[in-house]
């Protein structure tokens, strides 16, 4: 999918996100907050995969704890 990452909605389906640090933080936390609001509404399993991943601690911030982390990049599930 090529648009505003800000106008994405997460779909209700299992899904996989691989961003190669590719937002500000003034982009990401909205990212954030909509990945949020999916694990709260979802049955479906999330994976985020965070290559560069400048702003992490956001991900904390947000709830989201990685379930892999290396220095160059991270990995977080969300699953039901």
């Amino acid at each position: 999918v090529c648009m505003d990452a800000m106008d994405f909605e997460v779909p209700q389906d299992d899904v996989v996100l691989f961003m190669y640090n590719p937002f500000s933080r003034e982009v990401m936390r909205p990212v954030l907050q909509k990945i949020r609001e999916f694990r709260g509404s979802s049955e479906s399993n999330l994976v985020v995969l965070y290559r560069n991943a400048t702003c992490a601690e956001d991900f904390h911030e947000y709830g989201l704890k990685s379930s892999v982390a290396r220095p160059s990049f991270q990995i977080y599930k969300l699953s039901r």
